[in-house]
């Protein structure tokens, strides 16, 4: 007689589980890497939250003319962040060179003292590097204002303005041109006309 006998059951660790295709999970290491990703997606929708209060509260103050000062209850009822509870907003602020908070008041802090044609001639003269057209117009609460003189500066010949190949016209940088001179010339110049070449002797 041939005798059967029952195959010995399988003990099963209880930290891990078996799944199709023989292949074992470790129970822990998934609920850690589903931990990671839930703190990772929490912590980048924080920041993108962050990012976006910081950038709505810049663009406001940018259009208050004269560039003064708000309270924190007008900058509330403008773009809908209260910075006595919103804390990390709050002090990312202070720590910004464009922005000044005196107690419970708030203000955009322009880089120059630019608000017109002739102030804006005065700057590019301190400047030999030259100044951001960005720059320019954020020391204008009225952008269409600013967009206006900047471009009679250039029309009128008064400033170069170097724009990169690729890239907005706010990207571009204003030099000051600099006054005209006479200079001493000698020697014979050839100028090249349609009826032939004319020379010319000075």
């Amino acid at each position: 007689k041939l005798a059967y006998s029952e195959a010995p059951e399988k003990k099963h660790d209880p930290e891990v589980v078996e799944i199709a295709g023989d292949e074992e999970v470790n129970e822990d290491k998934v609920g850690s890497d589903l931990s990671e990703e839930s703190e990772s997606d929490s912590e980048k929708i924080a920041h993108d939250e962050l990012s976006k209060n910081l950038h709505a509260i810049r663009e406001y103050l940018k259009t208050v003319p004269g560039h003064s000062f708000v309270t924190f209850d007008v900058l509330e009822k403008a773009v809908g962040v209260d910075l006595d509870l919103k804390t990390e907003v709050l002090n990312k602020l202070k720590r910004s060179e464009d922005i000044v908070v005196d107690v419970n008041q708030i203000k955009f802090k322009a880089k120059y003292p630019i608000t017109n044609l002739d102030s804006l001639m005065t700057e590019l003269k301190k400047h030999e590097r030259g100044i951001l057209y960005s720059d320019v117009l954020n020391c204008s609460a009225n952008k269409e204002f600013a967009h206006e003189f900047i471009s009679e500066a250039i029309t009128l010949g008064l400033v170069y303005c170097i724009k990169p190949t690729r890239g907005r016209k706010e990207k571009s940088v204003l030099f000051d041109k600099g006054s005209s001179f006479l200079v001493p010339l000698s020697g014979t110049f050839i100028k090249q006309t349609k009826e032939g070449k004319t020379s010319l002797k000075c």
